[in-house]
């Protein structure tokens, strides 16, 4: 999955992938991160470290918690609140920096302007769950907000 930042107004794109270059050095997560002529592109997300990997979806897994059904493999991939972080990791950096821009992967909408994704939530389907392409947005500059998520979805949960 790939992630957009673009429409960035406040600092220029040499700085906010500087930025954001830096503090995935310091995270548990590494990416390859392109500058383009007016965006910036985030590419290959995965954590440092191997872990249990079961699934990138919201709400608790079905397949963890079922007698009998396959073991969970370990990988470096992200889970559902994995990926929360890391969306609070990009919209960390830009509010760190005064930025608006408009952040978004195919999955989620994680930033509008200087509105952040405070909450993420989704549906289920059949047998599965998705996240919503929306959450709950708000101005966070100058703040620490940590994004709130649905109650078991997997994945390495260090705040609530």
């Amino acid at each position: 999955m790939a992630f957009t930042i673009k429409n960035i107004v406040g600092a220029s794109l040499e700085l906010v992938g500087k930025n954001l270059a830096g503090a995935l050095d310091v995270s548990r997560f590494v990416s390859r991160i392109e500058e383009h002529k007016n965006k910036i592109t985030v590419h290959d997300v995965r954590l440092k470290q191997k872990k249990l990997y079961c699934g990138s979806h919201p709400f608790k897994c079905p397949l963890r918690h079922e007698p009998g059904l396959r073991n969970h493999r370990k990988t470096k991939f992200l889970e559902g609140a994995d990926w929360v972080a890391f969306n609070d990791l990009i919209n960390d950096v830009l509010d760190n920096l005064g930025v608006s821009a408009d952040v978004a992967s195919s999955l989620v909408v994680i930033r509008k302007g200087t509105y952040r994704c405070i909450k993420y939530d989704g549906h289920k389907t059949e047998g599965f769950s998705e996240w919503n392409k929306f959450g709950e947005y708000k101005n966070c500059i100058g703040k620490i907000v940590k994004s709130k998520f649905p109650v078991g979805t997997p994945g390495i949960v260090e705040y609530k």
